[in-house]
């Protein structure tokens, strides 16, 4: 019997061992455009689908072109150190990988490479060796170069680059196309080789390519598709169609927080006390579940550690993010930190430019990293206090108690900041909130901003615990808001609205209902 495929959150996707979304529309851009004999960027945020998008482009292309990736994670770092080290060590990495691949590459055409750059070490001869077989092979070949992060700040693979470019420049380029795969958008890369002692190259080494706009993140009818896949092979009943859309709701299609998140609702979920099979893990409980656990081991994945040594490395990227969810997304941020922000993932452009944080699990993530910092910079840590001495009293028959919660924040805030302090608070008041509500959930349940409410007019924040969710909007007083809409979405009849209020009549300042389209809405006004 052929072994079931499983999802895969490490290293490269196989289709035959792996559930995958379709990638035939997206590889098909990139073919095209090897066609048109361009060199190509793709550079994208970590775990979006670099690596497996180049190995899969193998498959596509190899019956037209040769095809060699390598990975410069294959070079050892002190071979960086000179150029005649560096072209040694690429050497070798080329011929192994044409000796145990299926390339396209021909004995004639490595035997050439290896005989003439066996002459002399040097960057000449080795640019010299890979156009002799080029030339030799009947095939033409594509070059492609992952993790190009690892090199972008040596001067031995910026000269091979620059050797690369020059030959490109001359037209008629030795290969058919060159991808270099990373983070960084190597186009925007500067030399700084000395020529001589009074000369340095300060142009762009990489201007010749363009950087593909293929779309790496899933689409909802992806995931949708992989689901089917899925359900298909294990003979399961599951609502394809629900799953897919809570994923985008959370992800908004970051291929690895999909794959993270179906592999622990698959492996994780299914195995554990609250569901009994896949069938029942694949349900909106099981992926809440799922969302839990996430969020419990985040700082153990690569992806968020990486966001946060972004975070520790870069003060104002920090400080801009920070302000961005204190202040809303109308916060201007300063363009070469928006871009640093792009390429590692934290934000995403929308179609009208405005910028956004890329998912709600990101936001969630920074959201607590800038709580814990604020605890300790805040003053209200009596407010703190109390929300952690009744952190039992909030949930009742594993229910969260929305309405005490409010009453007991409520009564707090009044207390700790008096009216003629208000105005003053209004930008942190909602950041204030979501730390009293970090300091209760925090470790039994979860919590996130819903997307939808990400424009900072009003702040939906969507409480999590055992399954079920309480939806509390936070809004500036300005008139009569409405939450009924977006209780739709979970099924709920009761909502909450805390409205921080800076008028100056007391009598506005309380607790009220009132019901909207058939549902209840408990207002605390402070």
């Amino acid at each position: 019997m052929a072994t079931k495929k499983s999802f895969n959150t490490e290293g490269t996707c196989i289709p035959e061992k792996h559930y995958m979304v379709k990638n035939e529309g997206k590889l098909q851009e990139i073919l095209s455009t090897i066609r048109d004999n361009k060199y190509i960027v793709l550079n994208r945020p970590r775990q979006t689908g670099k690596t497996t998008t180049l190995h899969l482009m193998k498959r596509y292309i190899m019956p037209d072109y040769a095809y060699v990736y390598i990975s410069l994670e294959d070079i050892e770092d002190e071979l960086f150190l000179s150029t005649q080290e560096f072209c040694s060590a690429l050497a070798d990495v080329f011929i192994y990988t044409i000796q145990h691949g299926n390339t396209g590459i021909s004995v004639e055409a490595l035997e050439e490479f290896k005989n003439v750059h066996a002459q002399k070490n040097t960057l000449l001869n080795f640019i010299t060796a890979l156009s002799s077989m080029c030339r030799i092979n009947d095939k033409r070949i594509v070059l492609a170069i992952d993790e190009i992060d690892i090199a972008s700040d040596n001067a031995p693979f910026l000269r091979f680059l620059g050797a690369l470019r020059n030959d490109y420049n001359q037209g008629n380029p030795m290969f058919q196309s060159v991808i270099l795969a990373g983070v960084s958008d190597i186009r925007n890369l500067k030399s700084r080789i000395q020529n001589d002692e009074k000369t340095t190259k300060n142009n762009s080494l990489w201007n010749i390519a363009v950087n593909t706009s293929v779309n790496l993140f899933f689409s909802s009818d992806d995931i949708y598709a992989m689901l089917e896949d899925y359900r298909t092979e294990r003979n399961i009943s599951m609502d394809s169609r629900l799953i897919s859309n809570l994923m985008m709701t959370q992800t908004s299609g970051y291929p690895f927080l999909v794959s993270k998140l179906c592999w622990l609702i698959d492996c994780k979920v299914s195995n554990s006390a609250e569901f009994s099979s896949k069938q029942s893990a694949w349900t909106q409980d099981g992926f809440l579940m799922a969302l839990r656990l996430l969020n419990i081991e985040r700082m153990q994945l690569p992806v968020f550690q990486s966001l946060k040594n972004q975070l520790e490395d870069n003060s104002k990227l920090y400080e801009s993010l920070k302000n961005m969810l204190l202040l809303g997304t109308n916060y201007s941020i300063d363009e070469s930190i928006s871009e640093q922000a792009i390429m590692h993932g934290f934000l995403k452009k929308d179609e009208q430019d405005n910028l956004h944080v890329t998912n709600v699990i990101f936001e969630t993530f920074l959201y607590n990293i800038f709580i814990n910092e604020q605890m300790s910079n805040i003053d209200p840590t009596q407010l703190i206090f109390e929300s952690s001495d009744l952190k039992g009293s909030f949930f009742k028959a594993r229910k969260f108690d929305a309405d005490l919660v409010l009453a007991k924040f409520s009564s707090s805030y009044n207390k700790i900041f008096p009216d003629e302090l208000k105005p003053e608070m209004e930008k942190l008041a909602s950041f204030i909130f979501l730390m009293f509500i970090h300091n209760i959930v925090n470790g039994i349940g979860n919590y996130y901003i819903a997307p939808q409410t990400r424009d900072r007019k009003r702040l939906d924040v969507v409480i999590d615990y055992f399954g079920n969710q309480t939806v509390i909007e936070l809004k500036i007083w300005h008139g009569k808001s409405q939450l009924a809409y977006y209780l739709d979405t979970f099924n709920l009849d009761t909502g909450y609205l805390l409205v921080f209020s800076n008028l100056k009549t007391k009598d506005v300042k309380g607790r009220f209902e009132d019901y909207i389209n058939n549902k209840k809405i408990i207002s605390y006004i402070v």
